[in-house]
């Protein structure tokens, strides 16, 4: 379920003939349900129209609930048709691109329901990746600090086309979601595909604050940003390892906006992960606090604290202001237009990080902001954190198009250059060209 206060979406609809439409994800199998409801004849005095205020005392609920057998694994923004006759839809599964559905809306005479029907595919057919080379996730459960639980959607390594040596455990990416109030979605990720297909294992969490897994698990983190998020995600590597699925000397993190603040804050505070990469990520709590966007202005109060008050909060879980408790090799990716990041924090981090005689790279892609936008620049921020990783892992990258330009400061003392510009649309041959596409970006063809 995607967080309540994102724009544009709708969890639930009123039908014409009286029904509401709702949806929640199952959290035994994180996949997501769609329920009926309809108010039934006078019982027990509670109803759905009571329930939600409009003063009906005379009413029972009936419940009618739907999952995957004619549902995708996700959905979302429902919206009926005026006859509410159909159910409009955003939906995915894990290895089908996602789309808008329509559905037959079900009644007691229409028998079993049919299976909804994708109208619009958010993926051109030249753009399909073969099934054959798409890992599937798995919804795990795993001890954390506390005596509490995390969850996370583990990705095992796909490629039909090689096979690991026996008794080798693959290399693990451990992924932290932005928001941070946000969570892991299971719709195909061509972005984590991409390192299946590449032997890596990663791992999708949904820390705690998570949005999806019930109230008391999306508060834990008022007041703990910065905190729990962390000790998550290293639970979450920790317990891969301790499985037997994954490489413990090859356990990377990478997240983007508030995710990148997490791995930062991971790659400061603990001592778990050998190499990371933060993308737009937040280093400095106090600059976010002041120049972030109205939206979000208050956002960290119940995050964090109160600002300026609880400033001694922001500079205690500030990677910026640790950086001398970081201890392994680190990429940092930006836009140069991010208004939300600032692209001084990257800046300021790749410096104080350089200083300390740590391997780390910092790209600045021109006229990016918050978030990547074009394809080239998505194309080259994955084969750049591929190349970081495979020069401190020590192996051999298969990259999607043209092997990318990366300085490793610390590490290629013997090259010129350090922060670099990254690609414009200008240097985007390898589209320009039709010598890459995204089947050939994940597979590395």
């Amino acid at each position: 379920a995607a967080p309540g206060w994102g724009l544009g979406g709708q969890n639930f609809c009123f039908l014409p003939d009286g029904r509401i439409a709702t949806c929640y994800e199952d959290r035994a199998s994180g996949s997501t349900k769609l329920v009926l409801l309809r108010d039934g004849p006078a019982s027990s005095g509670s109803g759905v129209f009571s329930f939600l205020g409009f003063g009906r005392k005379d009413a029972e609920v009936e419940i009618v609930e739907f999952g995957q057998t004619c549902l995708p694994r996700s959905l979302g923004s429902l919206c009926p048709s005026p006859d509410g006759k159909t159910l409009y839809f955003a939906g995915s599964d894990p290895d089908h691109p996602g789309g808008l559905y329509a559905w037959t809306l079900p009644t007691a005479k229409s028998g079993a329901p049919a299976r909804a029907e994708m109208i619009v595919c958010s993926m051109s057919e030249d753009m399909m990746i073969d099934p054959a080379f798409v890992s599937s996730p798995t919804l795990l459960q795993f001890p954390t600090s506390g005596g509490e639980k995390a969850y996370g959607y583990y990705y095992a390594p796909a490629n039909p086309n090689f096979q690991a040596p026996a008794g080798d455990l693959p290399p693990l990416l451990v992924k932290a979601h932005g928001g941070p109030t946000a969570c892991a979605r299971t719709s195909l990720s061509p972005g984590i595909q991409f390192w299946t297909s590449r032997g890596f294992a990663v791992l999708d969490v949904d820390y705690r604050g998570s949005t999806g897994y019930g109230r008391e698990y999306r508060e834990r983190l008022k007041g703990n940003w910065g905190i729990v998020d962390i000790e998550d995600v290293c639970a979450g590597a920790q317990h891969l390892v301790k499985e037997a699925l994954a490489n413990p000397l090859q356990l990377a993190i990478d997240g983007g906006s508030a995710g990148g603040f997490t791995t930062l804050g991971a790659l400061t505070f603990k001592d778990v992960f050998t190499a990371g990469c933060s993308l737009y990520g937040v280093a400095d709590l106090s600059a976010l606090a002041g120049d972030t966007h109205k939206f979000e202005s208050r956002y960290l109060d119940g995050l964090v604290g109160r600002y300026p008050e609880d400033k001694n909060i922001y500079e205690e879980r500030a990677p910026i202001q640790h950086v001398e408790k970081m201890s392994c090799p680190i990429l940092l990716l930006q836009g140069s237009e991010d208004k939300i990041v600032p692209p001084n924090q990257a800046e300021m981090m790749y410096i104080a990080v350089k200083a300390r005689g740590l391997p780390c790279a910092l790209k600045i892609y021109e006229g990016e902001q918050h978030g990547f936008r074009r394809s080239e620049n998505i194309e080259d921020a994955l084969n750049s954190e591929l190349a970081f990783f495979a020069r401190v892992f020590g192996f051999q990258a298969a990259f999607g198009g043209e092997q990318p330009n990366l300085h490793i400061a610390n590490m290629d003392e013997n090259k010129q250059g350090e922060i670099e510009s990254a690609p414009s649309t200008a240097s985007a041959s390898s589209a320009a060209q039709g010598k890459s596409s995204l089947r050939g970006l994940l597979l590395g063809t």
